[in-house]
């Protein structure tokens, strides 16, 4: 018998491991002595040449198992066996790590993760940002889970390969299952070779086997658990076979377990820092992508606490150049992009401000202190704050300048501004910072004075001389500034120009030169509901008891005690917010009497405070009896001029200049008025052929035709916000339904519409818009049932938070009578909300609606008879506000102690009241 033949015996049916293959001629010379014929043998050839490896497989990656360094280093730690020694020891290691002080992070997991109740899930959640300590944390509770548990045999570890590979998965399943049952695994490895699917290998073994808890680590989208769990569980698994994922994802993490929150378990940043600061600081910018790193470190200009506007963030970002767009993304979804991978990865946190019902975006408390204390070479952003004098370093990329810094003029002047690309004011700016003969900012690309106060039109008088590059410049809030000056058109960089909330009624003409302007904003922001009110929360009485005392809830205390509920998002998240209601402007009148009032925050301070904590000097201070009328003091009385000036058409938004047509690059604008003074030339609008945003106001029966003609042809435009006025002879203005089938098609996104719509299926023609906005004036109940009929056969009635989605419908009456609110097929809204300002009895049939919220605002001289709250749906909370009665009040309040609310066992019902201001001394 010839040697060969001895050899190919000798192999038959063997498992057969080749170590040390250094080159392709030599795997060709050995493959022949081992495979050939009817050789059933399974071989397993180990190199460290990646070339070598795909020649011995034919280049079949599903073949092919890759060790990274990773894995031989830290093998140790990710395979759990049956022997207590092993786990005691790595045990012992991390204790020796930790200095003996163990995160406190680390105990609540072991209590939450073997408490009875997680134990009957089969798949279970851990959550939290990438380098925070999620993986040490499990793999210290599965090692002392070993050491007391009859089921130590069962844990397995797996890292989730990246780029994502089920074939890749299933060897590193197959590895960590079998790898102490060697006739196991060479039964898997001879199948395998033999040319079945790795991936139904696996699936085999994975059934076969009971009583195992897996953990999957670094688990990174949906689409990878739906693969993972189609492949390889089983459609109803058993109690003792269990997952637990590892996900820096909250999508994710929510998406494995159905969405049950009870089975995630939430990894805070700052918790697990405090015990455990070097864990984090040593791994966070490791595991970060590279185009997320400078994105983190330009947060430190913005002090701790503030909440970012996503979208100011993101035109920062585009002007700096942290992001750009690419063919299949704008420059803007790509910074929109990146800001929510940092909600997702906890560095930015996404919080419910409960007094406005909107997201804020603060940084990271733990992590705002961490980038800040990084070395400058890391770090490029410097701040004058404090008692920052000559000695301190100046010198950078980025200058923000705190509210605190005592505002030393020599200091500012002997900054060096040489390498300076961003220039940031929170608090009091000075004449000097602007000051032409002293001040050079010559590469400054983002002036952002949004959080500034005290700023003139003054200080804008030389800004092409100081800031000659600028691409951002933002002036939101700044009321004192009325006007741009000509010397604007310098600013040829300019690509981002906000100027909301300010007294500003006209675009300059020389704006026309700003050839490479893409995003203009304008006009006042959307009042808050409940803006210089208090939130009194009304308990339901016994019945027939007398009706309880009220007690001034705080905001803080509302937000902790009461349910989270869907809140409209925040404001400018996708920049096409709502122009002010028109439920308040109409209502100014009254409001000086009526418990409605609402107060406008002082100047330069609105970015530092919400809505409750707002200054002394400019909101009301304390409860108002109901029916009381308001103080007549100074304060009161400017305050109101200045709400009136505000709600002046002039102000709700801008005018164009002439020629605004040549503006070819803007894709954002608004609110622009078409009911301004000058005639505006409509005919220039279907010149900005780029545009995707667009909101206006001043729509009347002479301009409607030639607006809606004007845009049908703009086939980018995404979002639109149009808000309809009266007529020049006081009538009330009116959209025909026909209007609407000259809306592009384009228009997907949002609709935003305040007016009165003629009756007919104008809904229908709003079929592909994602998130609806109405505020409808209803002049009988035709105009209702209109709407009714129309969202009864909207595609997409039910929308979803979770996707940025929301359908808010405002309701509002002019004429007295009756109002029957009867929905006969499934509508679910977030928001509804009735205005009141006649004599109206209104009421709710059959429980088809379903709505989140209810807002009920009555004006001044208006009567309110309201029923069938009950029959809501889904229904979480009732607000209050205006010159309700008590009758109403109490009405309401007995029906929603009687409402099902499945979700919290009962509907919160809470009062807005004025707050009084302080007199000036």
């Amino acid at each position: 018998m010839r040697d060969d033949d001895m050899t190919q015996e000798y192999f038959t049916e063997s498992l057969v491991v080749v170590d040390g293959v250094q080159s392709t001629d030599k795997w060709n010379e050995i493959k022949p002595s081992i495979l050939s014929g009817d050789n059933k043998c399974c071989v397993v050839v180990v190199t460290d040449n990646h070339e070598v490896a795909r020649h011995c497989v034919d280049d079949n990656h599903d073949r092919l198992v890759h060790v990274s360094q990773v894995d031989v280093d830290e093998g140790h730690h990710r395979i759990f066996s049956c022997r207590g020694e092993e786990a005691m020891a790595s045990i012992r290691n991390k204790f020796d790590e930790l200095h003996g002080v163990l995160p406190i992070a680390w105990r609540l997991f072991e209590n939450w993760f073997f408490d009875d109740e997680r134990q009957r899930h089969d798949v279970l959640s851990v959550l939290g940002m990438a380098g925070i300590g999620k993986t040490a944390m499990v793999q210290w509770a599965c090692n002392k889970q070993i050491l007391v548990s009859e089921e130590s045999e069962g844990y397995r570890w797996v890292d989730v390969p990246h780029p994502f590979s089920l074939s890749e998965l299933s060897w590193r399943l197959l590895l960590q299952f079998l790898s102490d049952d060697l006739q196991a695994m060479e039964t898997a490895m001879l199948a395998i070779i033999q040319g079945q699917d790795p991936i139904q290998v696996c699936r085999k073994w994975l059934h076969k086997l009971a009583n195992w808890i897996l953990v999957l680590d670094g688990l990174r989208s949906m689409d990878e658990w739906d693969s993972i769990k189609t492949s390889f569980l089983v459609p109803e698994p058993t109690d003792r076979n269990r997952i637990i994922v590892i996900t820096d994802q909250e999508s994710v993490a929510m998406h494995c377990v159905d969405k049950d929150k009870k089975r995630v378990y939430v990894v805070e940043a700052l918790e697990f820092a405090i015990a455990c600061p070097v864990l984090v600081q040593k791994s966070y910018l490791e595991t970060c992508k590279d185009e997320l790193k400078p994105c983190i470190f330009y947060l430190s200009v913005f002090p701790m606490g503030l909440s970012i506007r996503p979208m100011r963030l993101t035109r920062r970002w585009i002007a700096e150049g942290y992001c750009k767009g690419t063919s299949s993304h704008t420059a803007e979804g790509n910074g929109q992009r990146l800001f929510f991978e940092l909600v997702g990865l906890s560095i930015i946190h996404q919080q419910l401000r409960r007094s406005r019902y909107t997201w804020k975006y603060p940084v990271n408390g733990f992590f705002h202190e961490y980038i800040t204390s990084r070395p400058m070479e890391h770090n490029l952003v410097f701040a004058l704050e404090g008692n920052c004098g000559l000695n301190s370093p100046r010198v950078g990329q980025h200058l923000t300048v705190r509210n605190d810094w005592h505002r030393d003029k020599n200091v500012f002047e002997s900054t060096d501004f040489s390498r300076l690309r961003s220039f940031t004011v929170f608090g009091e700016c000075r004449p000097f910072m602007f000051d032409p003969e002293k001040i050079k900012m010559t590469y400054v690309r983002v002036l952002d004075l949004e959080d500034a106060s005290d700023v003139t039109d003054k200080d804008l008088k030389h800004i092409v001389e100081v800031f000659p590059r600028l691409k951002f410049l933002s002036l939101r809030g700044q009321r004192q500034i009325t006007c741009l000056p000509d010397s604007l058109g310098g600013l040829m960089q300019l690509q981002t120009l906000d100027v909301r909330d300010t007294s500003i009624a006209s675009l300059p003409e020389a704006i026309m030169k700003l050839q490479k302007l893409q995003y203009v904003r304008a006009g006042m922001r959307p009042v808050p509901w409940n803006e210089g009110c208090s939130v009194v929360e009304v308990k339901a009485p016994a019945e027939d008891a007398p009706m309880p005392s009220m007690a001034m809830v705080e905001d803080t205390a509302a937000s902790a005690a009461a349910p989270s509920s869907i809140p409209e998002p925040a404001e400018d998240t996708a920049e096409d917010a709502p122009m002010p209601s028109m439920a308040i402007v109409e209502d100014t009148a009254a409001s000086a009497a009526a418990p409605s009032s609402i107060l406008e925050p002082a100047e330069g301070t609105r970015a530092a405070t919400t809505a409750t904590e707002a200054p002394r000097r400019c909101l009301p201070q304390g409860p108002v009896a109901e029916g009381a009328p308001m103080a007549p003091t100074t304060s009161w009385l400017s305050k109101l001029r200045c709400r009136r000036r505000r709600l002046d058409n002039t102000i709700f938004g801008i005018e164009l200049p002439a020629g605004s047509g040549q503006l070819t690059t803007l894709h954002t604008l608004g609110v622009i008025n078409l009911g301004a003074g000058k005639s505006v030339n409509l005919k220039e609008l279907s010149k900005l052929t780029q545009l995707r945003r667009l909101g206006v106001c001043g729509l009347n029966a002479d301009n409607i035709s030639e607006f809606f003609s004007a845009i049908k042809d703009l086939n980018r435009l995404e979002s639109l916000s149009v808000r309809v006025d009266k007529n020049k002879d006081g009538s009330l203005g009116t959209l025909d339904s026909k209007i609407f089938e000259l809306l592009p098609k384009s228009l997907t996104k949002k609709f935003s519409l305040q007016g009165h719509v003629l009756p007919g299926s104008w809904i229908k023609k709003l079929a592909n818009v994602r998130m609806l906005d109405l505020e409808i004036t209803l002049e009988k109940q035709q105009d209702m049932t209109s709407i009714i009929d129309g969202l009864r056969e909207h595609p997409e009635k039910i929308l979803y938070w979770h996707d940025k989605s929301r359908t808010r419908i405002c309701l509002k009456t002019i004429h007295g009578g009756e109002l029957s609110i009867c929905i006969d097929d499934e509508l679910k809204l977030d928001i509804l909300e009735i205005v009141c300002t006649c004599s109206l009895q209104a009421t709710i049939g059959s429980n088809k609606l379903s709505a989140m919220m209810l807002k009920i605002h009555c004006s001044s001289g208006s009567s309110l008879q309201l029923s069938g709250l009950q029959d809501i749906a889904g229904l979480d909370e009732v607000w209050l506000k205006g010159s309700y009665s008590d009758a109403l009040k109490k009405n309401l309040l007995q029906q929603a102690a009687k409402h099902p609310a499945p979700k919290h066992n009962k509907v919160y019902f809470r009062v807005l009241k004025p707050r009084l201001p302080k007199p000036d001394k």
